[in-house]
């Protein structure tokens, strides 16, 4: 008992030991919640990200589907046979 009263006489109880060793978990505690919400906000701007990029993929599917569709038609009317007129279908 006497242990007891002289650690006590000296201001400190036995929740102070008890703090000390609870102090490193919360503070380890606090650091993966951090952790935990810079990589959420991570993810969703990952996320959002890859959103745009389908959206552009998308619309460049669609100008060269367009571009293709241009060439197709003028290779089609190249390959027509162009007649000149003669001289004679002139006068």
């Amino acid at each position: 008992m006497e242990n007891g009263n002289t650690y006590q006489a000296a201001g400190k109880t036995s929740s102070d030991g008890l703090n000390r060793r609870i102090q490193p978990i919360i503070a380890m505690k606090t650091q993966l919640e951090k952790r935990l919400t810079e990589l959420r906000e991570e993810l969703e701007k990952g996320q959002t990200m890859l959103t745009d990029l389908k959206n552009k993929e998308n619309n460049l599917r669609e100008a060269m589907l367009r571009i293709q569709g241009a060439i197709q038609v003028l290779e089609e009317e190249l390959s027509r046979n162009f007649t000149v007129p003669d001289e004679q279908d002139n006068q």
